[in-house]
């Protein structure tokens, strides 16, 4: 029996199911919450998103008429939970801490199963891919809304399928969107790529200005403070897809963007090439990740920049 299948026979229609993922969301965690939700309410299953308030405004263009509510105004709920594209519970908003995890659909590795469903996949590019699979598996039809959020985070997570996660299971995923529905993609790339704000584009002019090359001009290595944000008046979700600007640099293998807080610091890493395992330093900052694609979040007052560049150096040396 398919999988979904299984799930639905266990779905209780009168328990109210809160879709979430993890906090700062990006394309593929917003499309998967959407399209779920919207299966589920084409089951008659009571179910919404939970949303954040720091949803980039592109991302937020795909929600429409789906079933909504704010994580401030999730506190006294009962209920369960289905997270989406989350790689562990601290990954997850803290307020969630006292419900029950239903259902766990996620591609990254070392994923722990921490619902009391979980289907997680590890090759696929992105947790939209595994759910047009499972969608496929059940024939589920898609409306237009959810066949633009799967479209949305499989363009995401694969970098326009440019990234080395892409296989062949990628593009038939894209193939059935298209077949399926009177999905047009070029109206989706320009609904999230080519729609930048003023402000944006400034925090992008001086994000690339803060680029340092370093390991024979194999590292780029990125720097912005809170002060940044304030002075360009911006938040940190506008910096979605800035690191790929500094893979782009020719001779750079890894690019490496770190976020200065008050109490702490964000750092997100990419590589060209999979033997360039950057969750491997991930980890070592307390982060996750995938093989080219993982961060880390920590104290500010023990972060090592120098450390986190040997660490990056080391990969490159043993490639």
């Amino acid at each position: 029996m398919p999988f979904l299948a299984t799930i639905a026979d266990k779905l209780q229609s009168s328990m109210p199911y809160y879709v979430c993922t993890h906090v700062r969301p990006d394309g593929d965690a917003v499309g998967s919450q959407i399209a779920f939700t919207r299966y589920l309410n084409s089951l008659k299953i009571k179910a919404v998103c939970v949303l954040t308030r720091d949803i980039p405004h592109n991302l937020q263009t795909l929600i429409k008429d789906t079933p909504c509510i704010y994580l401030e105004d999730m506190k006294d709920k009962a209920g369960a939970l289905i997270a989406l594209d989350c790689a562990d519970l601290t990954r997850l908003p803290a307020s969630f801490k006292n419900l029950t995890y239903f259902l766990n659909i996620d591609h990254h590795p070392n994923n722990p199963n921490f619902a009391k469903h979980n289907y997680v996949q590890d090759d696929f590019s992105s947790t939209c891919e595994i759910l047009i699979t499972l969608f496929k598996a059940v024939c589920w039809n898609f409306d237009p809304i959810a066949a633009q959020a799967l479209y949305a985070g499989l363009i995401t997570d694969t970098g326009n399928f440019s990234h080395s996660n892409v296989s062949a299971n990628t593009f038939a995923c894209a193939a059935h969107l298209l077949q399926c529905t009177h999905l047009k993609p070029y109206t989706i790339v320009q609904a999230l790529f080519e729609q930048k704000t003023l402000p944006q584009m400034r925090l992008l002019s001086l994000f690339l200005s803060r680029i340092q090359l370093c390991c024979n001009e194999q590292i780029a290595c990125i720097e912005l403070t809170q002060d940044d944000y304030v002075k360009t008046n911006t938040q940190h979700s506008d910096t979605e897809g800035f690191i790929a600007h500094a893979l782009t640099i020719q001779n750079v293998k890894i690019a490496a963007f770190i976020e200065y807080n008050e109490n702490f610091v964000k750092g997100s890493l990419r590589s060209k090439e999979p033997h360039l395992a950057v969750n491997q330093v991930a980890r070592q900052f307390g982060g996750f990740g995938h093989i080219c694609a993982a961060g880390f979040q920590c104290d500010s007052r023990t972060f090592n920049r120098h450390q986190l560049i040997q660490a990056l150096a080391s990969l490159i040396a043993q490639s």
